[in-house]
């Protein structure tokens, strides 16, 4: 499995007029001349020149949601970090002038004509050095450029595209820079990305899974397999696959060699295999066979071995980015259901403000503002601390925001009514986006499973200690003593509120505040209880695991939107008292599932989990629903 407060900032600028290079496809020129009849080229131009900035990042603090499993939070974060002034306005400018074009052109007829309107506005490697085409943007910044980016209907093409730039720009040699980023960047190749390979039986372990081996000569490498289902793939020029190296036996499946290999898509022995998706938006979706590819050494990205260190540092943007698309559905589901709901209410018989709608409409808006705030907060993590460890934070908020994606489109559906069988409906199409993101993309099960484990594993290595004394009662007897008395209201789920979270938010956040501090110290227990009773086999408590990961998804949504929330009452953004508003019920109704999530979990609330695993395991022994019918009898 692989993984994931107000700054100042000394800036610099200078203007940086930037000519576009000439690409050697004849589609570039068709493409600017569409432009500039939709938008004048003072527009065009105003895109193409980019302001220098010198960032300067604070140094790395230690895991904000990683530290919740221990009790602590991190109340610097709680001012929720932003942008420069400055900065805010010269990207505000620029995502109103990219808007503009986005509304007055068509979609493109293909991902090859989508590349050249990116390489003309500049949108390609986002985060790539100004020398080589970039823009050299934060990853707040990327975000608000995604928002309008990802709108498109190749969006995931455009997104494991840019995840190929990324990759090359941060790892690759000078010499694979010069053979693919510049390409990459000037829209004349495409790329794509691959991690998981095909699932295999026992009997198919030297013949289909994807591994590479290295050849006699030492200077080459030999890739036999299949990936699947590889986004971009029947398009892309250039792969950048992720393997296991080693031999063919089972010792290599087990090992930990991981790497990645840049292939050349007219390599030989590189076979494609179309799939017959059922969505527009998964066009190019096929799955690669590699026959015997010969790869040279040189084609290896970064250093033999180091697959999981490239995807630890790539990983978290691409969440973010899978987050936008989220985002952007439910955007566009609030945008075309207040509409519906106006259209369709007769005068006289406004249903729209009846309590039944409007309790659905809120709930539909604070599931956007929660996403939306957890998005940017973890971004400006990102973007204002060195080298920030934010792994959790954005596999939080990829999943809690693919959830909330279609949970909020079934809730539409219920507003809508009948008329979502309706062929091209609003609601039937934005449902659909949501299950792709919910289906072919993260597994919410092992999502779960993996933050859980993510949150057991920095616990463990800090609380090495404690659970050994708690492991051991009769030799640490002192120690338990002490421990009783000192959460001796955490076992009547009453904890002390000692970290005084209500002084770095606005007064009126005071309730939300000490819900907050109630989840986290709760959540704090939780994780020291688990590890006292089950030691190393809780991570084999897979119920826990999800309790555990549940609860640190609903506080950190909590987190997001209320520091979120006073921040904008603080400064005094417009509508800022309805976010407070908002925020708090947030704040009530995830504490709710908070607290009885995690009273599950302490009170070892599992007498149902083996009798589940019995009958379970007879479905598969019976291959079939195997209960009596109800109308059966034997006498």
């Amino acid at each position: 499995m692989y993984q994931f407060c107000f700054t100042s900032r000394i800036i610099n600028t200078r203007v940086l007029n930037v000519s576009f290079r000439k690409l050697s496809t004849v589609s570039v020129g068709k493409v600017a001349e569409k432009i500039s009849i939709n938008g004048n080229n003072a527009d065009l131009e105003s895109l193409s020149t980019i302001v220098t900035k010198n960032r300067v990042k604070q140094p790395q603090r230690e895991p904000f949601v990683k530290n919740l499993f221990l009790g602590k939070l991190d109340t610097e974060i709680l001012a929720y970090p932003e942008l420069n002034k400055n900065d805010v306005d010269q990207l505000e400018d620029i995502i109103s002038l990219l808007q503009k074009f986005s509304n007055h052109q068509d979609d493109p007829k293909d991902f090859k004509e989508a590349l050249c309107k990116l390489k003309m506005r500049r949108c390609l490697g986002l985060q790539c050095s100004l020398d080589i085409g970039g823009r050299e943007l934060n990853q707040s910044e990327k975000c608000r450029f995604n928002e309008i980016l990802l709108n498109s209907s190749y969006r995931y093409n455009i997104l494991n595209n840019e995840l190929g730039i990324d990759l090359l720009s941060k790892f690759g040699t000078d010499e694979q820079k010069t053979k693919y980023l510049e390409k990459l960047i000037n829209g004349e190749i495409s790329s794509t990305m691959s991690i998981a390979h095909n699932s295999i039986g026992s009997d198919e372990i030297t013949s289909n899974i994807a591994r590479a081996h290295i050849t006699e000569s030492f200077d080459s490498y030999v890739l036999k397999g299949k990936k699947k289902y590889v986004i971009n793939g029947d398009t892309a020029d250039i792969f950048i696959i992720f393997m296991k190296t080693g031999g063919t036996d089972r010792k290599f499946l087990e090992g930990n060699e991981f790497s990645a290999f840049i292939i050349d898509k007219s390599m030989p022995g590189v076979i494609l295999e179309k799939i017959d998706v059922n969505n527009a938006n998964l066009k190019g979706t096929c799955n690669i066979i590699f026959k015997d590819v010969l790869i040279p050494k040189e084609n290896i990205l970064g250093a033999d071995g180091m697959g999981v260190d490239l995807l630890s540092k790539v990983l978290p943007e691409y969440h973010l980015n899978m987050s936008i698309i989220n985002l952007n559905i439910m955007k566009k589901l609030v945008n075309s259901l207040s509409q519906d709901l106006l259209n369709n209410s007769a005068p006289g018989e406004e249903v729209y403000q009846t309590e039944a709608v409007t309790s659905i409409v809120s709930e539909i808006l604070s599931y956007v503002y929660m996403v939306e705030s957890m998005i940017y907060l973890t971004s400006g993590l990102m973007s204002t601390y060195e080298n920030q460890d934010c792994e959790i934070e954005s596999l939080i908020t990829s999943i809690f925001s693919t959830e909330l994606a279609v949970k909020s489109t079934v809730l539409g559906m219920s507003l809508v009514g009948t008329p979502f069988i309706n062929s091209g409906h609003f609601c039937q199409k934005l449902h659909e986006e949501a299950i792709i993101q919910y289906t072919s993309y993260e597994n919410e099960n092992m999502t779960k499973l993996l933050i859980g484990l993510l949150g057991i594993q920095y616990s463990g290595k800090n609380l090495g200690e404690t659970v050994k004394k708690l492991r051991n009662p009769m030799m640490f007897g002192n120690f338990i003593l002490k421990r009783l008395w000192h959460f001796r209201k955490q076992s009547s789920d009453n904890p002390k509120l000692t970290l005084e979270l209500k002084n770095y938010l606005h007064p009126s956040c005071q309730e939300s505040a000490n819900e907050i501090e109630y989840c986290v110290l709760r959540l704090q227990y939780a994780t020291e209880s688990l590890l006292g009773q089950y030691g190393i086999e809780v991570l084999n408590c897979h119920n826990h695991l999800r309790r555990l990961s549940e609860s640190v998804m609903h506080i950190y949504a909590m987190i997001s939107s209320l520091s979120r929330a006073s921040r904008s009452y603080c400064i005094g953004l417009e509508n800022s008292d309805a976010e407070m508003i908002l925020a708090n019920v947030v704040c009530r109704n995830s504490h709710k599932h908070v607290r009885s999530t995690l009273n599950d979990a302490i009170e070892q609330c599992l007498i149902m989990d083996d009798p589940l695993k019995h009958l379970s395991n007879n479905l598969y022994s019976k291959k079939s629903y195997y209960f009596a019918h109800p109308l059966s009898r034997i006498f």
